[in-house]
């Protein structure tokens, strides 16, 4: 028993003390791993990467401590600064944790549960030879590359970076430039090199204030992306700046903002990128040319809603673009348009890129401003318009169809324009714009294009505003036509030199106006001048007001018109034809286009004439003009009729009627005015100029017709001057050297009548016919009424006789005595 159990006891101790010896071996390696661990490893890390650092790019690094957790497989690498070339800092981090996950080194991989990088910091210095400090880095040119080994496959589960930045300085630039990304965040989740899917999210925020959020997948077997973008404030200036980019404007100002999500991937090679973009907006940027300021386009902000790009497909679609606030500066001086300016030049040489197709079926301009200046005339032309909003549907590149228009303006002096249709545009270089559009405009004033009048005449323009709508069409050859009405209102019109009112009138339609430019023609159905008024001045120098405002404003206010100098003529046939002869040829040879007005309508229309040629001045209105003219055409075989009534003074009415050809080239008047019952003091300073009497009373009525055909005349004037009776006497240089008296008083009728029918006929380019027929005319009706009654001649030249009464010596009945009164008689006649 006692050998038995001594046996036992001693097999149990062997056992225990095995056990106590592998215990203590584990005990021992443990110790010795957890020393090696935590204290060796450590160490003998930071002494060889400082050692391969050193080796490898002859830089000093340093790196605070190391620690290793060897049973968790935990790396904490603390305080870390890599040296660029230049002594500054280059790559350096607070703290970087690395967690391993050691089965995976059984299954040929390296896979890291959780990667914690803290405050990393990163200087990217692009040098003056153009060489990128980060190059240094690479392996060095020369060296044998490694062996070709099996793929290892890294996966990380978690990596985690926080308060990281990274500089950009660039050297190579005459002034150095310095960016920088800071507060940047990086997240990163189950990444494999050998699965896509990675959940990844970014945010960052620049020097300037801008922000970068980025949140999405990436994979890299195959290489792919996906997710969400998110840019606040990026500086357009600094973007440019930063990036070098070469624009065909020069920008000022600008910022980007944009929402939108992206799609990335490589498909044979070449990058596939899908865009769709909930929102980018760009505010507060000036755009002009590349070799001039920037303020030809000020943009308040421009947003694009729901755009989409396809890269390979190169297609860009945007479902709704909207320009709020938008300023345009636009000029024309003799090089053209400024805003020409802006197209960036073409290079016949240039390699054609395929076309890139883009859809924008809605685009709103609001609240825009234009200001135009207009340089080409001698003093600019300056206009505004505010707020202009502009409206298009439909719109896409290449051009295809027609897109739907709809504008609208308000000028700076209230005046409003609109238009609304549809624009054909072309790709063909050079091709014309086809459109057909409804257009109008409201109570624009003319007066703000008197640089435009100064240009053609010399009408000073007070008052008067046009207001109009129609249809424009625009033809692919480059033709135009417009159908519609136009409305002037209250215009009023001035001489420059006399001061004084030219043409004014109240109202003037004009209704069923066509216009066509290929070929130039124009068609009016109906002209209505309300209230009209013409002044007619024949000035000193006897050039007529509305000749004279015709000039332009470069001659001098006379210089190269034909007048007639009355003063200087003398009456012989030569003279007059010289001095004539280019007033009665007509002045043009018709209008450069075709003109019709199927009628114009006189309502309570006014005309003064005054001639300054006398002393004192003449003056005489027509009141009360009323009527029309029909049929007016610039046809050579045109005539026009003529109906037209009026007074001149509350008791003398005019009548106008006949038939005329107003435009053509060649003369045609078939007309016939009546004047009756005028006043003839009105015509006193005529009469004391020529005759040397003004005119104390008398009435006037004359009946005149005129028929002009192929520049021969045929007219007949019948005038009628009643109870004519002469003035005080008038010193002038100018009176005829003639009996005035005398031949009034031959004309004379016993009841103090001067009727005289006065035919005139003969050719307009022989205008002598003018004075001398007339002048015999008169003077064989005075010899007529000599031959036919002598004594009564003879009685008008002593007064008093009574004309006829001097033939005959009455007697009373049966006796032979002659009585006082009729020897009173014989004493005149024998004197």
């Amino acid at each position: 028993m006692t050998y038995e159990a001594s046996s036992g006891h001693k097999a149990g101790s062997g056992w225990l003390r095995r056990l106590g010896l592998a215990v203590l071996a584990v005990a021992l390696f443990v110790g010795a791993f957890a020393a090696f661990g935590f204290y060796a490893a450590p160490t003998i890390i930071k002494d060889q990467a400082l050692s391969y650092i050193q080796k490898t790019w002859r830089r000093s690094a340093r790196l605070d401590r190391v620690r290793l957790n060897p049973f968790t497989l935990k790396l904490e690498i603390d305080g870390f600064a890599l040296p660029d070339a230049d002594g500054a800092p280059m790559i350096d981090f607070s703290r970087l944790t690395l967690s391993l996950d050691a089965a995976s080194l059984l299954r040929g991989e390296l896979s890291l549960r959780d990667v914690v990088l803290d405050r990393p910091r990163i200087r990217v210095v692009q040098r003056a030879d153009g060489r990128i400090n980060l190059a240094d880095l690479a392996p060095v040119p020369g060296t044998k590359p490694a062996r070709p080994q099996k793929s290892f496959t890294l996966n990380i589960a978690s990596f985690a970076l926080d308060g990281g930045a990274v500089a950009f300085v660039d050297l190579k630039r005459k002034d150095a430039l310095t960016r920088s990304l800071q507060a940047i965040s990086f997240r990163l989740r189950d990444f494999s090199t050998r699965a896509d899917g990675a959940a990844v999210s970014l945010s960052a925020r620049t020097d300037l204030g801008e922000s970068l959020k980025w949140r999405g997948v990436m994979g890299l077997s195959p290489v792919q992306s996906s997710g969400r973008i998110e840019l606040g404030g990026v500086n357009v200036d600094a973007l440019k700046k930063t990036l070098a980019l070469d624009l065909p404007v020069s920008t000022q100002g600008g910022r980007i903002d944009l929402v939108g999500t992206y799609v990335f991937s490589l498909v044979d090679a070449q990058p596939d990128v899908k865009l769709a973009v909930e929102r980018v907006t760009l505010s507060d940027i000036a755009v002009g040319a590349k070799q001039g300021a920037a303020d030809m386009l000020n943009l308040s902000r421009l947003t694009a809603s729901g755009a989409s790009l396809d890269l390979r497909r190169r297609d860009v679609s945007i479902t709704r673009l909207e320009v709020a606030g938008a300023g345009v500066t636009a000029s024309m001086d003799r090089h053209g348009l400024n805003l020409a300016r802006l197209a960036p030049p073409t290079d016949p040489k240039a390699v054609q890129e395929p076309v890139w197709t883009v859809e924008a079926p809605d685009i709103v301009l609001s609240d825009a401003r234009i200001d135009f200046t207009d340089r080409t005339p001698s003093l600019p032309v300056e206009i505004s318009a505010t707020p202009v909003r502009l409206e298009i549907l439909g719109a896409a590149l290449p051009f295809k169809k027609p897109v739907n228009v709809k504008a609208s303006a308000v000028l700076d002096d209230g005046a409003t324009l609109g238009g609304e249709g549809q624009i054909t545009l072309s790709d063909k270089p050079g091709a014309a714009v086809v459109a057909d559009l409804a257009v109008a405009v409201d109570s624009l004033q003319i007066a703000r294009f008197q640089p435009y009048i100064n240009e053609s005449a010399r009408v000073r323009i007070k008052g008067g505003d046009v207001s109009g709508k129609g249809r424009l069409s625009l033809a692919g050859n480059g033709a135009m036509v417009f159908r519609g009405g136009v409305e002037i209102d209250d215009l009023k019109t001035a001489d420059p030199d006399l001061k004084q009112d030219l043409v004014t009138w109240d109202a003037l339609s004009i209704d069923g106006l066509d216009v066509s430019s290929r070929p130039l023609s124009v068609k009016i159905k109906k002209v209505t001048a309300s209230g009209a008024y013409a002044r007619v001045v024949l000035e000193t120098n006897y050039v007529v007001n509305v000749r004279a405002v015709m000039e332009t404003a470069a001659a001098s206010p006379h210089a190269g018109t034909a007048s007639l100098d009355f003063s200087k003529i003398k009456f012989d046939k030569a003279a007059l034809g010289r001095a004539t002869r280019s007033l009665a040829r007509p002045a043009t040879t018709g209008l450069p286009f075709p003109l019709t007005i199927s009628q114009i309508a006189v309502d309570n229309g006014r005309m003064d004439f005054t001639d300054l040629t006398v002393t004192p001045h003449f003056s005489a209105g027509i009141e009360a003009l009323n009527g029309s003219i029909r049929g007016v055409s610039s046809a050579p075989d045109a005539r026009s009729d003529v109906d037209l009534v009026g007074d001149v003074g509350p008791y003398a009415p005019v009548t106008i009627k006949g038939r005329a050809n107003f435009l053509a080239a060649t003369t045609f008047t078939d007309i016939g005015m009546s004047f009756h019952n005028m006043e003839l003091t009105t015509f006193s300073p005529y009469s004391g100029k020529f005759a040397g009497y003004r005119i104390d009373k008398g009435k006037l009525s004359i009946d005149l017709h005129y028929l002009i055909d192929h520049q021969k005349l045929d007219a007949t004037h019948h005038v009628v001057i009643d109870q004519l009776q002469l003035g005080d006497k008038v010193d002038s240089a100018d009176q005829v050297k003639l009996p005035v008296k005398l031949i009034i008083a031959l004309l004379k009728d016993r009841n103090g009548v001067i009727d005289l029918p006065i035919d005139i006929s003969g050719s307009l380019d022989d205008p002598t016919f003018k004075i001398w027929p007339v002048i015999w005319k008169v003077v064989g009706n005075v010899f007529e009424k000599i031959a036919a009654a002598p004594f009564t001649l003879l009685g008008k030249l002593v007064g008093g006789g009574g004309g006829e009464e001097l033939g005959l010596l009455a007697f009373a009945p049966g006796s032979s005595l002659i009585a006082p009164e009729q020897s009173a008689k014989i004493e005149r006649l024998a004197k």
